[in-house]
């Protein structure tokens, strides 16, 4: 599973690979492997008019350094991809 998590998502991805890892325990996806790719912050100036990339906590443009900017990318938790490979033995549902 592959996870893209930008700066000001809100995540913290270390705690989401910690959590993922007792989540998948004990369950058919007990060896499913996590793959975070971090993303940057992307700003558009609304001053100048670039795109540019932006400190997490300094929101500005990094052409002319107006604070006037419109957050494009960097708050995302995104679900990029899930591998699913075919049990080698049929899986049995158990009532419980």
């Amino acid at each position: 599973m592959v996870l893209a998590v930008g700066p000001l998502s809100g995540v913290e991805p270390s705690l989401l690979s910690r959590a993922f890892r007792l989540a998948r325990a004990s369950t058919i996806a007990e060896n499913a492997e996590l793959e975070i790719e971090h993303t940057p912050a992307v700003v558009w100036c609304d001053t100048c008019g670039v795109e540019t990339e932006a400190a997490a906590n300094a929101l500005s443009c990094g052409r002319c350094g107006a604070w006037k900017v419109t957050l494009k990318a960097g708050n995302e938790l995104m679900l990029k991809r899930v591998d699913l490979v075919p049990a080698e033995e049929p899986i049995v549902a158990t009532a419980g």
